[in-house]
This record gives structure tokens, C-alpha cells and sequence, in this order.
């Protein structure tokens, strides 16, 4: 099919994405049922291919990688039927988490991408994990909670900063070169690239101060902080339905959100989004361009002007307005932030895309391995 990667691409991503422990089969379209390494599986259709780790649980059903639609599927059998669903991006090379499954699925899955624990991570996937898993709020292991939940988060405030900082570079490009010429000397497209992003983070086309401080990443720990407090750790209802981590309000009568309880006549909805992603744009885009923000921003062009890295305790003093519990609002912000090291994802940094699939064991895996299971 035009513009999707090949079988062989496939094949390399699957064997890095699983490990050196995994045992890759090609799939034939003839219905057929296969049984390796304690683990059975059906072939299931032309263009797929199966990979059976050989340490998985007898209990835990493979993975399945396939050439096309949420080709990635774990499945906790028979106790937990959830099922969880992944596939590439072929333009992004991001691993795209359409179903979560379980929080036994999504942390296997996290942990063969080297990322089993958050705390020091520097290194994180990308991994866009559309929902948190259903049965998250009420799992035993606090401790297991918060990291699963961590780890869902932080690739996707990572990837939100890094589409604001690509905003934000072009718009410095622009700069340079414009000098002290009017804006009406640029090119036509990037006058309407400057009237497209001004419009969207409310500022005039040609005020390009403005226009830096807030085209800019949000703070890491801040973020994260407000994303545990907001979803109480991806637990609260707003999170679980309407994939909402950070309590947006609207007033439309026609915007999609869910009704509060327990609030008497409640003139608003917590906003809900397709995806997590949704979510954690969106919440930037607020603190980028609100009023009632503009201390944050203007305490993050210092820091950037100073060369000083965005301190999150800090910066939460400047988001007294963001919730009406006001300075106890920012108090529990700053305790989440010291509780968690929340400081130390400042430091985080996105892997190149290609670390996804590591390509080392690949050719081993779809040669003997393969071989052998289709003789038997």
C-alpha cells in the first residue's frame, strides 16, 4: 500500500521494540495455529508477523505486529480481557498506544522500550499513549501507579514542547532575518505563517516580542505536577472518560466536556479530547496565550534571557489564577514537585525517533528463528 512502511521495515521495528528475547515468525494467510516457546498463537492473515517472547507468562497472550491498522496487541488472558493496540507512524516514527489495556500490558510494553521506571530518565521514548488504562485508579501498587502514570505523561509533554519549539525556531529564523525591515518584507507565505500563528496564540502578527514569550515550551515539572493534581494520578473521572489530565473548563453549551457532580447548577464542562495528546496541548496553548498566565511567561524570558534552566517551584507561584484554591493551589503544586523530583524532567529528552527500533538483532531474529517455526 503507497506510503506504508514495508514488511521489512516492520520486521526491524519489531524485533528492537521487543528485545534480543523475542522470536520472530512471518504470518501466511492460510489459517493455521502455531505453538513456541509456551505460548500459542494463530496466524492471523496475509502481511502480519507474530513475535513470541520466550520469558512472556503462559498466561500472557504475544504480541502481534501486522503491516497495517492497530497492528500491535497484547492481551492479559484469561483474567484480564483488555487489549492493547499499537502501531507505528510511518511519517512520525512514534509509536502510537491506541488502546492502553491493562496497567500489566502498558507496563510490559514500556519496559521493553527501556523504559521501566521514570525517575532519572533522560531518555524517553516516543511513545503517545492515547488514554490511561481503565483499570488504573484502582491499582493496589500506589508506587507502580504513579510510575505507569509518569511514563504515560511525559513523552507527551515532551512531543508538545518539541512541536512549540519548532514553532518557535521558525519564528526566530524570521526574526533574524527581518531585522529592522517591516514584517510586510517577508515572503507572502510567511506572512501568513506569522498571521496563522498569531492568531492562534492571540498576539498582532507583527508584535514579535510577544510572539516569543509565548511560543515557548511549557515547564516540564510544572506540568507534570498539574497533571497529577488535576487527574489525582489519572484516576479522576474527567481523565478516565474524557482523557482530560489538566481540568479545562468551557462554557459552551455545545463543547465536548462532561458535567461536574457535586456541584450545584454547574454553568461549565471539564473539556474532554480524543486523546491525551489533546489534552496536554491544549493545556499548553492556555498557558501560552491566557491573561491570566502572562506572569508565567513573562518569568520564563527571563529565565531564557539569563540562560537558566525553567524552574518549575518557581514558576508555580505565577499559577495562584489557574485553580480557586489559589495559593494553596500553588503550595500543593510546589509539595508535588519536591515529593516526586519532579525538577529533574526538565532534563528529559526525547529519543531520535529511529531508537525505537533498534536494528541490531534484527536480521538474527527473522532469519533461523522465523525459519524454524514455519517448519514446523
Amino acid at each position: 500500500m503507497a506510503g506504508q512502511p514495508s514488511l521489512k521495515t516492520w520486521s526491524r521495528f519489531a524485533a528492537g521494540l521487543l528485545g534480543s528475547a523475542l522470536i520472530g515468525v512471518a504470518l501466511s494467510a492460510t489459517p493455521a495455529t502455531a505453538d513456541f516457546a509456551g505460548v500459542s498463537a494463530a496466524r492471523l492473515g496475509t502481511a502480519k508477523l507474530k513475535y513470541l517472547p520466550a520469558s512472556l507468562p503462559p498466561d500472557v497472550a504475544a504480541p502481534v505486529i501486522a503491516t497495517r491498522k492497530a497492528p500491535l496487541v497484547l492481551d492479559d488472558v484469561p483474567r484480564k480481557p483488555r487489549r492493547l493496540t499499537a502501531e507505528l507512524e510511518a511519517e512520525s516514527g512514534w509509536l502510537l498506544v491506541h488502546q492502553p489495556g491493562s496497567v500489566r500490558a502498558l507496563d510490559r510494553l514500556l519496559a521493553s522500550l527501556d523504559y521501566a521506571t521514570p525517575r532519572g530518565h533522560r531518555s524517553v521514548p516516543p511513545v503517545a499513549i492515547s488514554a490511561v488504562p481503565s483499570d488504573l485508579g484502582g491499582h493496589p501498587d500506589t508506587a507502580e501507579r504513579k510510575s505507569l502514570f509518569i511514563r504515560t505523561v511525559l513523552p507527551l509533554v515532551l512531543k508538545v514542547n518539541q512541536e512549540i519549539l519548532r514553532e518557535r525556531q521558525k519564528l526566530l529564523r524570521i526574526e533574524r532575518r527581518l531585522g529592522e525591515r517591516l514584517a510586510d518584507s517577508l515572503p507572502a507565505s510567511e506572512r501568513r505563517w506569522l498571521q496563522n500563528l498569531a492568531e492562534t496564540y492571540r498576539a498582532e502578527p507583527g508584535d514579535l516580542e510577544a510572539l516569543k514569550r509565548r511560543v515557548d515550551a511549557v515547564p516540564v515539572g510544572l506540568a507534570m505536577a498539574q497533571a497529577i493534581e488535576e487527574s489525582g494520578w489519572g484516576s479522576s473521572r474527567f481523565t478516565r472518560l474524557g482523557n482530560a489530565h489538566f481540568g479545562q473548563r468551557v462554557w459552551s453549551k455545545t463543547a465536548d466536556g462532561l458535567v461536574p457532580t457535586g456541584v450545584e447548577d454547574p454553568d461549565f464542562k471539564v473539556r474532554s479530547f480524543a486523546s491525551l495528546a489533546g489534552s496536554v496541548r491544549a493545556y499548553a496553548l492556555n498557558l501560552n496565550r491566557h491573561p491570566s498566565y502572562a506572569a508565567l511567561r513573562e518569568a520564563r524570558a527571563a529565565a531564557r534571557a539569563a540562560d537558566r534552566p525553567l524552574d518549575a517551584a518557581s514558576l508555580a507561584t505565577t499559577l495562584a489564577d489557574y485553580s480557586e484554591r489559589g495559593q494553596d493551589y500553588v503550595t500543593r503544586l510546589q509539595t508535588l514537585i519536591a515529593q516526586n523530583d519532579l525538577q529533574a524532567f526538565e532534563a528529559a529528552k526525547l529519543r531520535p525517533v529511529e531508537a525505537v527500533a533498534t536494528l541490531a538483532t534484527a536480521a538474527d531474529l527473522l532469519g533461523a528463528q522465523r525459519n524454524a517455526l514455519l517448519a514446523r
